[in-house]
């Protein structure tokens, strides 16, 4: 096989036959100026590719997910190399040294040999991980210089943007209320109904909620007749216009409804209103930073494209 090494992964296929199949998992992937990116380098960075071919699901979304992480460690490199040209900034061993200690503190909670014995079961050396973290921060400092220092978001911006999009930061109305339903009874009936009982029993105060879970005849009623937060203008038009004239906790009079009769208890109620600009000033100004970052990180990511050598040799390995 040519020196490479493969790997047995069990495909669970249609009508419960199980195969089995040959996924590449070293072997050259691309290469980068003087660096070498494996296969496994590609593996190692995304678990959520290694999920998907312990599933079985090798193939189309595979080999998308593994040029995706590939151009990913691609960019690194590029990266990385151009740190090591430029003069601006160093960054001192101890700033990794730092990062470092972070990483085995939030993961091992400070315990070296639950570390040391991860890494031995992932079959790497402290060294590599070590330069792996060196090279985050490298990125990391990297972007800050190229990207990040160069952008500026003006309160004048802002304001335009704000004034642009109304809808993004337009709260909408919501109304939460209690439904209590019974059949209208018949005019004969009238005086001594269900429709006459609840009437009484409301008249000398008791609970809505209590009332609705005993006689109330529809799906809500175990959940005491709850309804919402709803949007008030989904709601019929009989139904919207008598909540809107009760206050908080008060309950309506009985309104028919086709064969029913019903009560109403408004829970709450909030008016629909626009966010101020005060109020969304600084996701406005996250947004348009995220937006400026992408823009000049792309441009900054060709410019070291144009100016590197990059061979990907292996671009559909599943």
């Amino acid at each position: 096989m040519g020196g490479k090494l493969f790997i047995v992964v069990w495909l669970v296929l249609l009508m419960g036959h199980i195969a089995l199949a040959s996924v590449q998992i070293d072997g050259v992937a691309a290469f980068v100026n003087q660096h070498v990116i494996t296969i496994s380098d590609v593996l190692g960075a995304s678990e959520t590719l290694q999920q998907q071919l312990r599933s079985g699901r090798a193939g189309l979304a595979a080999n998308e997910m593994y040029a995706e992480v590939l151009q990913d460690l691609i960019d690194r490199k590029l990266i990385v190399d151009s740190y090591q040209q430029q003069k601006e900034i160093q960054i001192p061993s101890m700033v990794v040294d730092e990062r470092v200690q972070e990483v085995v503190q939030e993961l091992f909670q400070d315990d070296r040999t639950s570390f040391l014995r991860a890494l031995g079961e992932e079959g790497r050396s402290e060294r590599s991980w070590r330069e792996d973290i060196r090279q985050q921060v490298v990125v990391r400092a990297m972007r800050n210089l190229r990207v990040d220092r160069h952008i500026h978001i003006s309160p004048t911006e802002i304001r335009a943007w704000y004034d642009a999009n109304p809808d993004v930061f337009m709260q909408e109305a919501e109304v939460t209320y209690r439904m209590l339903v019974v059949d209208t009874p018949a005019q004969d009936d009238a005086e001594h109904s269900v429709v006459a009982e609840i009437t009484g029993a409301l008249e000398d105060g008791e609970d809505f909620e209590a009332l609705t879970r005993r006689f109330s005849i529809d799906r809500f009623a175990e959940r005491g007749g709850l309804r919402g937060p709803v949007d008030p203008q989904q709601l019929r038009d009989e139904v919207r216009h008598t909540l809107e004239s009760l206050d908080v906790g008060a309950v309506s009079d009985p309104i028919v409804l086709g064969g029913n009769t019903v009560w109403l208890q408004l829970e709450a109620f909030v008016a629909g209103e626009k966010t101020s600009f005060a109020e969304a000033y600084d996701d406005i100004r996250a947004r348009l930073f995220r937006q400026r970052a992408e823009e000049l990180y792309d441009r900054w990511i060709q410019r070291l494209r144009a100016e590197a050598f990059i061979t990907v040799a292996v671009d559909e390995p599943f």
